[in-house]
């Protein structure tokens, strides 16, 4: 397969990846919301994987750890070279201060611009 095939299968493949987490959330918003956005303690074998995503709460002590759902999924994701994915929500607060998660899209490091 040419490079070009290569490039376009990824990109199929990031695709269906990002359709089946929009999938998911638009069939169960809540339960897909809760999954993404509680973290669990993990030990530092799992903080010192070279993809998975972790990270020390906020005001807790750095050698505790914790990881979410798009930790672990981000970091399939790296190791078959498939762009990360991201979580969106509402930029205008609810009522009670909280975002509401919209869906998922690709991952943009915001220092791009």
């Amino acid at each position: 397969m040419d490079h070009e095939g290569t490039k376009d299968t990824k990109r199929g493949e990031a695709d269906a990846v990002l359709r089946v987490l929009n999938e998911a959330f638009s069939a169960d918003s809540a339960a897909i919301h809760a999954l993404v956005c509680n973290r669990v303690p993990c030990n530092r074998q799992l903080g010192d994987h070279p993809t998975i995503q972790v990270s020390a709460p906020y005001g807790v002590e750095e050698s505790v750890c914790v990881v979410g759902l798009l930790g672990v999924l981000n970091g399939a994701l790296a190791a078959i070279d498939l762009p990360k994915v991201a979580a969106q929500f509402d930029e205008t607060p609810t009522k009670t201060g909280f975002h509401r998660m919209t869906g998922f899209a690709f991952w943009t490091d915001p220092a791009d611009g």
